[in-house]
């Protein structure tokens, strides 16, 4: 059976906004990632990438999200990962249960730090130096 999930990563265009999972999840123990989760049944993974960002970090997304990778990994599940760029200061995020911090971290040094971090989550962060999205 395959399963889905979404994610949206939050950036101004030199720095991007991540939270550490807590080490108790099942996926992607203590890893940096964009706030994401589970689709749920009838919902699109747009859908469910902002109900987990405002689930997660009580950020609501003002702007336009666009596509910027889609992961299928060989466990027969799907990622999408969504961009949402922002004008001027990344918003804090209000964690919940699952994240035990974030952090605002340079595109530039993103394969530096932070660590542990998904490399497919890398690449895509890398590629909005090279392609920027409105």
């Amino acid at each position: 059976m395959s399963s889905l999930s979404a994610g949206i990563l939050i950036t101004n265009g030199v720095s991007v906004l991540l939270a550490r999972r807590n080490n108790s999840l099942n996926t992607f123990p203590g890893y940096w990632s964009p706030f994401a989760g589970a689709v749920e049944e009838g919902e699109t993974p747009k859908e469910a990438a902002i109900r987990e960002l405002f689930e997660e970090s009580k950020i609501l997304p003002d702007g336009k999200l666009s596509l910027i990778k889609k992961v299928s990994r060989a466990s027969d599940s799907d990622f999408y990962l969504y961009l949402l760029t922002v004008k001027g200061k990344i918003p804090y995020p209000v964690l919940d249960f699952e994240h035990t911090e974030w952090g605002i971290f340079q595109i530039d040094s993103i394969d530096v730090t932070p660590t542990p971090m998904d490399p497919h989550v890398v690449s895509a962060i890398k590629s909005i130096q090279k392609n920027p999205k409105p």
